[in-house]
C-alpha cells in the first residue's frame, strides 16, 4: 500500500517508478499505461450501463455510509468500488465535500501498487491484477473540526480531466465504463418515524 499525504507532491509514484510497475503488470500494460499517462482512452467504445459504484463508508466492514462531526477528530473514510459482479483492473474519480462539510483532508492510503494522482484533485488507480468484488481501493482521512453542517457530505465524482465527465473503470477485458458516484452523510437529519406519523393523524383534525 502507497501513502499520499498533504507534504507529498501531487504525483506521489515519480515516473520511472511508475513505468517499473506497469512493466510487471503483464498483458494489462497497455491499457494501464494509457490510463496512468493522461487519461482512459482504452476500449473508447463503452457499455453506458452503470459499472457498480465507487462507495464512501465510515466503518472498516464497509456497511454504513453515514458520519457525525461534532468534535474535532479523525474521519477515516473507506472508498470501495462494488455493487457490480465482474472484477476490474482499474478505476478513476475524485473525492469532493460540500453542503457545509468542514473537515480537512489529512492523507490517504492506495490499496494498489500503481496510482497517479490525488482523491481531491482526481486519483487514477491501477491494480496488479484482475480483482473481483467488492474492491477496496483507497482509504482517506479528514481532520474533523466539529463545525459541519446538517446533511452535509462527501461524494465521489467524475475526475476533473476526464473527458466524458463520468466517473470512470475499466473491466478485466480492458472495457470502459461509467460507474455510480457514492456519498457519505455528515451529521444527517433523521425524523422519528412516530413524530411524523403522530403529527399527521393530528393534521387531519385542525
Amino acid at each position: 500500500m502507497k501513502r499520499y499525504s498533504a507534504s507529498a507532491g501531487r504525483n506521489s509514484i515519480p515516473p520511472k517508478k511508475l513505468r517499473v510497475g506497469l512493466c510487471g503488470l503483464g498483458c494489462l500494460r497497455n491499457n494501464l499505461l494509457a490510463l496512468l499517462g493522461c487519461a482512459l482512452v482504452a476500449g473508447t467504445t463503452t457499455a453506458q450501463t452503470l459499472d457498480g459504484t465507487i462507495s464512501l463508508y465510515s466503518d472498516s466492514l464497509f456497511t454504513t455510509s453515514e458520519a457525525s462531526d461534532t468534535a474535532p477528530g479523525i474521519l477515516t473514510v473507506y472508498v470501495v468500488h462494488d455493487k457490480m459482479t465482474t472484477g476490474h483492473v482499474s478505476v478513476e474519480f475524485m473525492v469532493s465535500g460540500g453542503g457545509g462539510f468542514t473537515g480537512t483532508w489529512l492523507d490517504e492510503t492506495v490499496q494498489q501498487p500503481v496510482f497517479v494522482g490525488s482523491s481531491p484533485n482526481g486519483i487514477r488507480i491501477a491494480y496488479n491484477f484482475c480483482l473481483s468484488p467488492p474492491n477496496h481501493v483507497l482509504t482517506i482521512r479528514y481532520f474533523l473540526s466539529g463545525t459541519s453542517a446538517t446533511n452535509s457530505y462527501l461524494q465521489v465524482l467524475p475526475h476533473p480531466e476526464e473527458p466524458t465527465q463520468q466517473i470512470i473503470v475499466q473491466d478485466c477485458s480492458f472495457w470502459l465504463s461509467p460507474a455510480a458516484g457514492g456519498t457519505l452523510r455528515v451529521n444527517p437529519s433523521v425524523v422519528p418515524t412516530e413524530a411524523t406519523t403522530w403529527g399527521r393523524i393530528k393534521a387531519l383534525y385542525r
